[in-house]
């Protein structure tokens, strides 16, 4: 099994010996269970209990956005965020020749399918592995002739990290990533620094629009008693 070693494998093993046979009969009964009840989802492949699931038949989610994930991982990861509200789509892999995986083992075909009049954006949430590249790529090239914005991730710097210990790679992916920051149009987007000075997005509503020159101030008097550090400099 995956992430199991050798000696967790055998620690499980002999839990399974030393268990009754009563218990060994419905752990077995509900692996079987499991594997008859979940299948997959007829309209983005993520792993459902029924034909549609809960995330396609959600009236409130975006129908014109479509997130292509890996794997469910990453879609659970993505939503648990409570942030994106638009549709997933699973491709179950990535391109990888060297593992005989090719595009079409993948989840693309369903992927077209869906690609109506409605659809203006896909977003390619691979990981940014090797082969997460290249299936991107291959995504960004096949998509591009229908008219469709197609996006990707963004790379950068983890929040809370520092540039002395950051990779090459990932320096360079940040500066060719770079986006503009919080204060837009001389004004702050106060969600924003919320969120990065207070970890709560909801920290700054109270406000009214404050001016760029009023950010310091502000934020100086509410980490004097906020648990948080800043680069207040850096705003």
């Amino acid at each position: 099994l995956p992430s199991i070693g050798k000696k967790s494998a055998v620690r499980l093993a002999y839990h399974v010996l030393e268990m009754n046979d009563n218990d060994v009969a419905s752990f077995a009964s509900a692996l079987l269970e499991v594997k008859k009840s979940i299948g997959l989802c007829s309209v983005c492949q993520c792993y459902s209990e029924t034909e549609v699931c809960r995330f396609c038949e959600d009236p409130a989610r975006e129908k014109n956005v479509i997130m292509c994930v890996e794997d469910n991982r990453a879609l659970e990861a993505i939503e648990a965020l409570h942030e994106y509200r638009g549709r997933y789509h699973v491709l179950h892999g990535v391109i990888s020749p060297i593992d005989g995986i090719g595009p079409d083992k993948l989840k693309i075909k369903e992927l077209l399918a869906r690609l109506d009049g409605d659809v203006r954006e896909v977003i390619i949430a691979t990981n940014p592995s090797v082969e997460g590249e290249a299936t991107a790529m291959y995504l960004g090239r096949l998509l591009k002739p229908l008219g469709i914005k197609v996006t990707r991730l963004a790379y950068g710097l983890p929040v809370g990290g520092t540039l002395e210990y950051a990779d090459n790679t990932t320096l360079l992916k940040a500066i060719e990533a770079r986006f503009p920051g919080t204060v837009e149009n001389g004004t702050l987007d106060r969600k924003k620094l919320g969120a990065i000075v207070f970890a709560d997005p909801r920290a700054l509503e109270d406000l009214n629009a404050i001016t760029h020159g009023a950010v310091k101030a502000e934020v100086l008097r509410r980490l004097e008693t906020a648990p948080a550090l800043a680069a207040i400099d850096a705003i």
